[in-house]
């Protein structure tokens, strides 16, 4: 990284704040990163496009050590996805945490939005709801 933008942005870039962002089965890496990628004080959100297929261990664990600076916003289709953040839910502490079942208006630091969507699953990252949801998401992000 440091070869291609030069020196002075290797700073801005080691401590840059971070959004894990997966789609169907990029929930493992963005659960590895969680679990063993030594940069969770940086995750300041987790976003999940109908993608928490397995490891929710993993989820479980940085949610119980992180939730409370960082946010988890989840897109679902019924099923696996749906099983398994019910799961999750159902071991978080709820002490502290916000829990919704809707797309986030405002994004606060220990939110998790839970947000059921029919859109056919490959379609989810463009047509959401909401349509193009990473960007509305960022945006969200933006007035943070």
């Amino acid at each position: 990284m440091t070869s291609r933008f030069g020196k002075e942005f290797k700073k801005k870039f080691s401590g840059a704040p971070i959004i894990l962002t997966a789609f169907s089965g990029g929930y493992k890496s963005v659960a590895y990163v969680l679990d063993r990628g030594g940069v969770n004080d940086r995750v300041e959100g987790v976003f999940l496009m109908d993608a928490l297929y397995d490891d929710v261990d993993k989820f479980q664990r940085w949610i119980g050590g992180n939730i409370r600076r960082s946010f988890l916003v989840s897109l679902y289709t019924h099923g696996k996805c749906s099983e398994n953040m019910k799961d999750l839910l159902d071991r978080v502490p709820k002490r502290g945490i916000r829990v919704r079942m809707e797309w986030p208006q405002t994004l606060f630091r220990g939110s998790i939005h839970h947000v059921l969507c029919d859109t056919d699953h490959m379609r989810i990252p463009l047509a959401g709801p909401p349509q193009e949801p990473l960007a509305s998401l960022l945006k969200l992000v933006e007035i943070w």
